[in-house]
């Protein structure tokens, strides 16, 4: 099968710009993670701007749904699969966990956060080479 932008429906473009759009976006990120672990053990608890619970708790919500979770929901959607429902259940769940995780944690146990990361990366490049037809022989 090939695979032409031409070809697309505006459904599949949208799902390709997401695609790439996390894809960098979780490149970035693991490249730039030994940078942003040093930028972070420097940060004290005073530093952090205080927000509301409520406002808080919005923001990683929102965050998390369009940056994680929607391309999980639309994995789920599309293949239909339990192996897919269990490891896009997992790695939400682990993202929202690292999320709520206190500053002193997060400090801390940096090998969760990059194996999750690694993860999503993983997640999204094997759910657009499937969605996209692309196959490795």
């Amino acid at each position: 099968m090939e695979l032409s932008l031409f070809n697309l429906s505006i459904n599949d473009l949208y799902l390709l710009i997401f695609g790439l759009f996390l894809l960098w976006n979780n490149l970035e990120a693991l490249f730039e993670f030994k940078k942003i672990r040093k930028g972070l053990q420097t940060i004290e608890t005073g530093d952090i701007i205080q927000l509301s619970k409520w406002r808080l708790f919005m923001l990683r919500i929102v965050g998390l749904f369009v940056f994680k979770w929607l391309i999980y929901l639309i994995a789920i959607a599309v293949t239909g699969s339990l192996f897919v429902i269990i490891v896009a259940v997992i790695l939400g769940g682990l993202r929202l966990y690292i999320s709520y995780s206190r500053l002193e944690e997060i400090k801390k146990s940096q090998r969760l956060d990059f194996i999750v990361l690694a993860g999503e990366l993983l997640f999204v490049t094997v759910f657009m080479g499937y969605y996209f037809g692309v196959t490795v022989s």
